[in-house]
C-alpha cells in the first residue's frame, strides 16, 4: 500500500464530503485532479470526479468485467496503481 501523507488523506476526505452534499467547487475539482496519485484505486467516486474514466477491455464477458481506469490528467495512473492487464 502506498504511503499517503495525512494532509492529503484529510483533504481527499473533505473533497469527498463536498461531493456527497453536492457542494464541490471548480477549485476543489482542480485540486482533486492534482491529487490523483493519492486516490485509492477502489475509490470510484473520487476517481470519476478527478476525470479518471472507467474503460472496459475488448475481450470481456458479462459477469467477468476487467476494469481499466484511464483518462483525465493521469496518464500514468495505471502504472501508479499497478492494475492487472
Amino acid at each position: 500500500m502506498k504511503y499517503i501523507p495525512k494532509t492529503f488523506k484529510k483533504r481527499l476526505e473533505e473533497i469527498r464530503k463536498s461531493i456527497i452534499v453536492e457542494n464541490i467547487s471548480y477549485g476543489e475539482i482542480a485540486e482533486l485532479q492534482g491529487l490523483i496519485e493519492y486516490i485509492d484505486k477502489n475509490n470510484v467516486q473520487l476517481l470519476e470526479w478527478a476525470g479518471v474514466k472507467e474503460k472496459l477491455t475488448r475481450n470481456e464477458k458479462v459477469g467477468t468485467r476487467k476494469q481499466d481506469f484511464t483518462g483525465g490528467k493521469c496518464g500514468n495512473w495505471q502504472k501508479i496503481h499497478k492494475l492487472d492487464r
